[in-house]
């Protein structure tokens, strides 16, 4: 039964984005993304889902010209997990497919810390990261620090793959760059199922000025199942630019806007944050130039792709 209404989602999905690719009409590919999402709630839907299911994401969100990145993200403890448990390690996976950017995996480990009151959380992180396009890798580390309703996180990141070249007849390379970035967030009290962040980031360039810059956003579960995660990101001196992206748990959330309790009750808000997933740049950064002039070749073939998650 699980498998049967995991496949009728991913039918959901391809049924969703055939109409999406094939119509040029704004409404239509509303329409169309309007459905897509209808069937993956209907397929997955259930009150007595496993706990993974709960820890498991699909993500969708579109780039310019409406082309569309879907993911799928999930962290699972290696360690047991009870009421009484202050310590926990975790892996955690993310698979994404974009037009642009190709099919990039993410695989990593954790762990967390809680204090003997529950209300402050440390933890550290090791991911490494794979764009199968054009066989970039990288691996990445990171900390946290929870404190009530703040979380603090930084991560830093290391291409460990040589340069490629990507067109051949006009000669062409990418390779992927270092990085940080850190990041704040808040959480409130009686309204958990919201999240304000902000984050600033910087990424070395050797072809071109740094990508320096920063994003605000803010992450809402709508319902047990929904939520959204959108804001804005200004880099360099550019004009800050919207994203967003729609995420769907397979299983139910336990507060959220509509349908669910507004805060964990007795629970901790730094307790229940010991199984969320690592928040970080998921896809790889990599700077395009052309190896002859040593001059970047077109600057918006700059892969920078900041929304964490």
């Amino acid at each position: 039964m699980k498998r049967r209404v995991l496949v009728l989602a991913v039918l959901g999905c391809m049924l969703g984005t055939s109409a999406m690719a094939a119509s040029h009409n704004e409404t239509d590919r509303s329409i169309a993304g309007y459905a897509m999402t209808a069937a993956v709630s209907s397929a997955l839907e259930g009150e007595h889902n496993p706990d993974w299911m709960k820890r498991t994401t699909v993500n969708m969100s579109f780039q310019k010209e409406w082309k569309p990145q879907y993911e799928m993200e999930t962290i699972q403890p290696l360690t047991h997990v009870d009421k009484d448990t202050k310590d926990v390690v975790f892996v955690q996976g993310r698979v994404s497919n974009a037009s642009e950017l190709g099919t990039t995996a993410n695989i990593g480990v954790g762990y967390r810390h809680l204090n003997d009151a529950k209300t402050a959380m440390i933890g550290v992180n090791a991911f490494y990261d794979h764009a199968f396009r054009h066989h970039h890798s990288r691996v990445g580390g990171g900390v946290e620090y929870f404190n009530g309703q703040h979380e603090l996180r930084a991560n830093v990141y290391h291409g460990v793959s040589g340069e490629r070249e990507v067109d051949v007849e006009n000669h062409v390379f990418e390779k992927v760059v270092d990085g940080y970035n850190v990041e704040y967030a808040h959480t409130f009290k009686g309204a958990e199922w919201a999240k304000v962040y902000a984050s600033a980031y910087r990424w070395d360039m050797k072809h071109r000025e740094d990508a320096t810059g920063f994003y605000v956003g803010t992450e809402l579960q709508l319902t047990p199942n929904i939520s959204v995660d959108m804001g804005v990101n200004k880099m360099n001196h550019e004009s800050g630019k919207m994203f967003g992206r729609i995420m769907y748990r397979l299983g139910k959330a336990p507060v959220a806007l509509w349908g669910g309790a507004h805060s964990y009750g007795v629970t901790s808000s730094v307790e229940a944050k010991l199984l969320t997933k690592v928040r970080r740049v998921n896809n790889i950064v990599v700077e395009r130039y052309g190896k002859e002039q040593n001059q970047p070749a077109q600057s918006d073939k700059l892969h920078v792709t900041l929304r964490i998650g």
